[in-house]
């Protein structure tokens, strides 16, 4: 059964009329969900930190992580060496040379195991 010129038009109008509502309602709903949202968090008091279970751990004047010496000595020098030069940080452009690893540490495969 083939459709006129007209039914098409009617049909293309209702299926826009219908959009128009269905963008409409979702509006709406994010107007209201963002409404919620914003009371929700407006009553909050400020804190120094959070915990998933619990109150935080360490306390807000805390004066060094439980893992580290307080009284470690400080400074020092530390060297990181490698072989080689390198112009660009991009493993992929045509031009220049970039580090010989930086691929492995920028670029995961898909197709290897975690």
């Amino acid at each position: 059964m083939r459709h006129t010129g007209l039914q098409r038009k009617h049909y293309f109008r209702a299926i826009a009329s219908n959009g128009m509502l269905t963008r409409l309602r979702r509006g709406a709903l994010m107007l209201a969900i963002s409404a919620f949202c914003g009371a929700s968090s407006a009553g909050a008091e400020p804190t120094h930190g959070i915990a998933m279970h619990g109150a935080p751990a360490l306390s807000a004047d805390f004066a060094a992580l439980p893992y580290a010496r307080a009284d470690a000595p400080k400074g020092g020098r530390i060297a990181f060496g490698a072989m080689g030069g390198f112009d660009s940080l991009n493993p992929f452009i045509l031009k220049g040379r970039a580090p010989w690893d930086v691929r492995a540490h920028t670029v995961e495969s898909l197709m290897e195991r975690n």
